[in-house]
């Protein structure tokens, strides 16, 4: 099953505590979400929580937890996918089993995972750690090697 991740205009990922709440779009949507803390671009650090419903409520849900709050200097970050609630609980399971997040739902649905596309593109995400991990050189005016720095 494909879903439509939501993200935030021209900025990429929402940011948990800059999303507005007030927004139409946001009261009316029943979903499933991801919130994560780490790096907005590739999303590789930690899955914080996964989980589905009302997606207004779940985000003041999440501005008050304190584990969630606690990665706040790192960036915590929130996407949801909007999805018929016939399939909520499957595809809630789907994205835990898929993500293990560290704060694993105690009450997890018993039913069949429903596999959904991830927010991200985790082929290109791969390929990209992978060339990250690798040493790059360039020449210096003695024309020694030197490891490249990376601009981040």
């Amino acid at each position: 099953m494909t879903l439509d991740w939501f993200r935030c205009k021209e900025v990429g990922w929402c940011e948990l505590l800059k999303i507005n709440i007030d927004n139409d779009y946001v009261k009316e949507s029943i979903g499933v979400y991801v919130c994560w803390t780490g790096s907005e671009i590739d999303n590789t650090s930690k899955m914080l929580k996964v989980g589905q419903g009302f997606i207004h409520d779940i985000i003041l849900e999440l501005r008050k937890n304190e584990s969630i709050l606690a990665f706040e200097a790192k960036g915590v970050y929130f996407t949801w996918a909007r999805c018929a609630t016939y399939n909520l609980e499957r595809v809630e399971v789907f994205l835990h089993n898929h993500f293990k997040p560290i704060l694993a739902n105690p009450n997890l649905p018993r039913f069949r995972p429903k596999k959904v596309n991830p927010p991200w593109d985790e082929e290109e995400i791969r390929k990209l750690k992978e060339q990250l991990s690798k040493p790059s050189f360039n020449d210096d005016d003695m024309g020694l090697k030197k490891e490249a720095k990376l601009p981040w």
